[in-house]
């Protein structure tokens, strides 16, 4: 958190990174989900996105979608907020004081609510069915999820470097339980 403070206070003061004018395919991924919960409870889910360009992104107006009864809707519209230059964006149901998450989410909103099975989540630019532009796609909505344990509560983790998000093989599940 004060590491994300102090780029953002450098991007105000000094000037030295300007705003992506758009992102493109890849630019943001979906790098974690927290899809079954944690120890606290089943609906303290949450999803991680990552910045993997040099510039720092607006995601303001940005959506996220999910599978729901085989059809794609609209999850939540992030009203505000920034990504900087290779960092992270955290989105969650709960507050950290209400779940285990070990850092304060950047934005907490009980639409965050990922599915134990048929996962899919989309990432979009804008609306997505009114000309956003796709620009990352977690999972193939298809049986369980690719990666994470519902028992031992571990995250779904994308691989490194990442690519096509709705393979397999492009998810780990974490090595150890965090937030």
């Amino acid at each position: 958190m004060r590491v994300r403070l102090l780029q953002l206070t450098l991007v105000g003061v000094i000037g030295l990174l300007h705003i992506a004018e758009g992102a493109n395919l890849g630019d943001v991924v979906i790098s974690e989900l927290m899809w079954m919960g944690d120890f606290s409870g089943a609906t303290h889910e949450w999803l991680e996105l990552n910045n993997r360009t040099d510039e720092l992104i607006d995601l303001s107006g940005w959506e996220l979608t999910r599978l729901s009864g085989g059809e794609e809707n609209l999850m939540l519209t992030i009203p505000e907020g920034v990504i900087p230059p290779h960092g992270y964006f955290l989105l969650s149901n709960n507050s950290a004081a209400d779940s285990n998450l070990a850092v304060e989410p950047d934005l907490v909103n009980t639409a965050v609510s990922l599915a134990n099975s048929q996962l899919q989540i989309k990432l979009y630019d804008w609306q997505f069915g009114s000309g956003g532009k796709l620009i990352d796609v977690a999972d193939d909505g298809v049986g369980a999820p690719a990666a994470g344990d519902n028992v031992a509560k571990k995250s779904m983790t994308r691989v490194e470097p990442p690519g096509d998000g709705t393979r397999p093989e492009q998810w780990i599940t974490a090595s150890t339980r965090s937030g």
